[in-house]
């Protein structure tokens, strides 16, 4: 039996080889398709070396609030107390997450969850204060800050990258597409 090629919930929104895209009016929105997702969590009985033997396998420390980290091509994103979610590169997810499993952590290979966005240009921040409630002043909300928020009435992961006006977003699978023709719409405005 052939294999079912691998689609994102917003494959329709691209084209063969390009990934969904929208771009004009100081906002460039992107798909980053099939981004690995690894959602790590220690008990809050585990050992208080368990967190430094993670943070050895990764490769940094793990975040003790709601901020990221990033590494070469990792990013460790705090969700909760003991609760992170570690982005990293297309089909580096699985070796990472056996990797991780030997600390004694809950380990999930969550890539299929969820969509990964990238919001940037100078009217990106704008954007996302039509549909979202925080500050997002660069003075209240910097590089590396996570939040979870709702945008356009989604619940998303929306985290500040290092790059000037650029925002990684991820939600789940079955808002994506919502999420996509919202953003497109508000982005006509600017």
């Amino acid at each position: 039996m052939d294999e079912l090629p691998r689609r994102s919930p917003l494959y329709s929104y691209g084209n063969q080889v390009d990934s969904a895209r929208i771009e004009g009016n100081g906002v460039l929105l992107l798909e980053k398709p099939f981004t690995g997702l690894v959602r790590v969590q220690l008990s809050h009985v585990a050992a208080p070396e368990a967190e430094e033997q993670l943070a050895g396998v990764i490769g940094c420390e793990l975040p003790q609030g709601p901020e990221s980290v990033s590494i070469g091509e990792v990013t460790v994103i705090w969700q909760s107390l003991r609760d992170w979610l570690i982005v990293t590169h297309p089909g580096d997810e699985d070796a990472l997450s056996y990797r991780l499993e030997e600390s004694g952590a809950v380990v999930n290979v969550v890539t299929d969850a969820k969509v990964d966005l990238r919001l940037e240009g100078r009217h990106a921040r704008d954007l996302l204060a039509v549909g979202c409630g925080i500050d997002l002043h660069p003075s209240a909300f910097q590089n590396g800050s996570v939040v979870s928020t709702l945008i356009g009435k989604v619940r998303v992961l929306l985290r500040k990258t290092e790059t000037r006006n650029q925002f990684q977003i991820l939600v789940d699978r079955s808002y994506a597409a919502f999420l996509w023709d919202w953003m497109s719409k508000v982005s006509q405005e600017f």
